[in-house]
């Protein structure tokens, strides 16, 4: 269980360490300018700022948009967890099936195999059988000669 939770966390950090918009202390009136990347440092917002009395927000809403942007990257984070739980399961859920599969490859190649020596024997077989009723059609036919022969010469045999 523990190994499971920690690949969760792995593949959700992983993820949420990758480049992400983020809200960027130059913004004119009412308008949020998203930038992917690092945020600018320190000494570049007090610079901007200097003539604001050093508030990094303009208004309520810009704070309501920071606000907002960690909701949804914890939405996000969560989203991303079910989605990594779900694909676990399918490969899981995968990796058994691709074991069926194999096991039923294998069933259906010793199935084949019985039923080519099943034919093979039957057709050994039935030749046998074939052989046998030459013999017999042969051999009845020189008995009715030989009866045919013995009543011409009036000789009855007992």
């Amino acid at each position: 269980m523990e190994k499971v939770t920690k690949r969760v966390v792995e593949d959700i950090v992983g993820e949420a360490v990758a480049p992400q918009k983020v809200v960027s202390p130059r913004t004119s009136t009412g308008t949020v300018i998203l930038e992917t990347g690092k945020d600018p440092s320190a000494e570049e917002i007090q610079s901007q700022d200097a003539g604001k009395g050093g508030n990094n927000f303009r208004s309520s809403s810009e704070r309501t948009a920071v606000v907002g942007d960690r909701g949804e990257v914890q939405g996000t984070l969560k989203r991303l967890a079910k989605e990594v739980k779900k694909r676990r399961y399918l490969e899981k859920t995968c990796e058994g099936l691709r074991e069926d599969i194999e096991v039923a490859i294998y069933a259906t190649v010793d199935l084949r195999n019985t039923l080519e020596a099943s034919w093979t024997a039957y057709n050994a077989e039935s030749q046998r059988i074939d052989e046998l009723t030459a013999t017999l059609k042969r051999k009845d036919y020189e008995h009715e000669a030989e009866l045919a022969r013995d009543e011409g010469s009036g000789r009855v045999r007992s």
